[in-house]
């Protein structure tokens, strides 16, 4: 019964949760759109800009095809998964879900009193939560994810040591104080960092597009993983006890190799500057500075041929004027008031297709081959 509880919190607190400004623009709720922005960045703060960037943004994706799930391993989106998956993985095969269900069972066969130690478990992971969730904007995510996992391999190896001293009948003395610590170490890292900031992670690199299926497939990733985990942890432990848990410092230590490479910061940036900067990829720069000229330079184009247009109809209308004695009103279809428009129509779809080239730049085939 006592599990109702959260349960109860959790569903009275989503009736608090605004919805997203992103999502509002893209359905057409254009007011709600502007309030729930301004709610969010403040009274005072001028969202003008910033406004204008997200309907650009909308506007572009709806021009887009409708997502499918084989969408998401284009070449465009490619870091964006690797980066959403890649934390999914390292989160849930570092062990935290062996440690965290069989934490008693560790502090008993270790010789430290499980209840004691369960208690300090859970008090170290609901303190260090609520601390880091007051700091995550300040520090940023990227150096507490590599401060939690460096912590995520010390603690295992702590465990490791522990479990080898005892296997060896080591400094029995000393075995109970390393595996407590190891625990704890590892569930304060764990809460400092890799257990919360992969979510929000994956809430600001996907873009809108794709966020549906590729949360849903970062997600699937994360409890395939936790179940791996807490189905092989047992079976683990049977075969070697601190080769276990030097196996999961291992990973964490391939979690912070990844991190380093991969993950971008993403604190103080909007969701469209950190897409940009995501899928800008390193051999990409260069053809992505070819196309904006391109695209300079073929607007430079169509404002020319509106002026030439815009000039050759005022002096044809004034010839005919001159010669006939009409009406600018009395011109006919065939005119060339009705070619004029025409023409206005086509270069209006030339600027809509240049458009789409300066958004969607990062395509690197589109590079190679011009």
């Amino acid at each position: 019964m006592t599990g109702l509880i959260p349960c109860a919190i959790h569903l009275f607190g989503l009736f608090f949760i605004p919805e997203s400004p992103r999502w509002l623009a893209k359905t057409g709720r254009r007011k709600d759109f502007e309030e729930a922005l301004q709610k969010l960045r403040g009274e005072n703060a001028d969202i003008s800009q910033e406004t204008a960037e997200i309907q650009e943004y909308i506007e572009t994706l709806e021009r887009l095809p409708k997502a499918k799930f084989l969408d998401m391993f284009e070449r465009r989106y490619a870091r964006s998964v690797i980066i959403g998956v890649g934390l999914m993985v390292g989160k849930q095969l570092g062990g935290i879900n062996g440690i965290s269900f069989y934490a008693s069972n560790i502090l008993e066969q270790a010789g430290f009193s499980a209840a004691l130690g369960t208690i300090l478990y859970a008090i170290i992971q609901v303190v260090v939560t609520g601390l880091i969730a007051t700091v995550i904007d300040k520090t940023g995510r990227k150096p507490l994810l590599l401060v939690s996992a460096t912590g995520l391999v010390i603690g295992s190896l702590l465990i490791a040591i522990s479990f080898y001293l005892k296997v060896h009948v080591l400094a029995l003395e000393s075995v109970p104080c390393l595996a407590a610590a190891g625990i704890f170490l590892f569930i304060a890292a764990f809460s400092a960092g890799m257990g919360a900031i992969p979510w929000v992670v994956m809430s600001e690199i996907f873009p809108i597009n794709i966020k549906g299926v590729a949360g849903g497939l970062a997600t699937l990733v994360n409890w395939s993983g936790a179940w791996i985990v807490s189905y092989t942890f047992n079976y683990l432990m049977g075969w070697n006890s601190y080769g276990t848990f030097v196996i999961y410092a291992g990973v964490n230590a391939l979690t912070i190799v990844f991190i380093t490479m991969v993950v971008p910061e993403t604190k103080g940036r909007t969701l469209e500057e950190i897409h940009e900067a995501i899928n800008n990829f390193p051999e990409q720069r260069v053809s992505t500075s070819v196309d904006l000229l391109v695209y300079e330079a073929c607007n430079d184009i169509v404002e020319s041929l509106i002026s030439l247009e815009r000039k050759s109809f005022k002096e044809k209308k004034g010839k005919k004027k001159r010669k006939y004695g009409i009406e600018p009103g009395d011109v006919g279809k065939d005119s060339a008031e009705t070619v004029l428009m025409d023409q206005t129509a086509h270069v209006k779809k030339l600027r809509t297709t240049l458009y789409l080239l300066k958004t969607l730049r990062t395509q690197p085939q589109l590079s190679r081959t011009s």
